[in-house]
């Protein structure tokens, strides 16, 4: 799925900052630094999900994990599985 379809070059597109800065604000205290897990949440540096996955997983509980629809905007979500992706390209 593509979320700039249609959209301008630039406009509507998110940072993996801009999602570093969401998951900081609502991730971090249970996932860890750089998604390395620890803190009753599990480690999501290299976690096999593609973005469709990660979205879905972020808007609806799991496990111990609480649902964001509805907490975080849409672009929200995209910035933070732009971040959760780019710590799969790394290696974590």
């Amino acid at each position: 799925m593509d979320f700039n379809q249609g959209k301008e070059e630039n406009e509507g597109t998110v940072s993996v900052d801009e999602g570093l800065k969401v998951y900081e604000n609502n991730c971090l205290s249970c996932q860890g630094a750089e998604g390395a897990g620890g803190h009753n949440g599990s480690n999501l540096q290299g976690i096999g999900m593609d973005r469709e996955q990660i979205i879905e997983q972020v808007k609806n509980r799991s496990g111990g994990m609480p649902g964001f629809e509805g907490t975080l905007t849409e672009e929200e979500i995209e910035a933070v599985t732009e971040y959760l992706l780019s710590l799969e390209e790394e290696g974590g």
